[in-house]
């Protein structure tokens, strides 16, 4: 098993029989981007970057985020109990990421990890105050500044 994501970006490549080119102009990024990726030296993807690129390379983001699980998506199902997908079908799901499922932002990592601290009855009010603020509708920047 690679234990670097520079590894791991570079090896599912390769098996995806892409080049760097080729897989930056799927993800609509610059090859020196992927270059950078597969780079010991280089800098790691985000996290939305490592769930473009589990989709591009037909990979499991778990594996090429940290290296565990099952690399191959396919066999995501002899893994685990099938995964249904959002329709509640019994079928296997062949995405490689549900973006619904982690964080896409600093933000949204900040907002998980301090919910993970509070006891269940914080936990409860916090979700009351989302689904209340997130069901209000959007005001424009000019309301906000008032």
């Amino acid at each position: 098993m690679q234990n670097t994501i520079a590894l791991r970006v570079r090896s599912a490549r390769q098996s995806a029989r892409l080049t760097q080119a080729e897989l930056a102009a799927r993800l609509n990024l610059s090859r020196s981007a992927v270059a950078q990726w597969e780079s010991a030296s280089g800098s790691a993807p985000s996290t939305t970057n490592l769930a473009s690129l589990a989709l591009a390379l037909e990979c499991s983001f778990e594996w090429l985020a940290t290296g565990k699980g099952s690399r191959n998506v396919g066999r995501l199902a002899a893994d685990r109990s099938p995964p249904r997908d959002d329709a509640g079908d019994d079928q296997p799901s062949q995405t490689a990421v549900v973006y619904r499922h982690f964080a896409r932002d600093d933000e949204e990592e900040q907002l998980i990890e301090a919910f993970r601290e509070l006891d269940a009855f914080d936990r409860a009010a916090v979700v009351v105050l989302t689904e209340t603020l997130s069901a209000r509708p959007l005001r424009s920047r000019k309301d906000r500044r008032a």
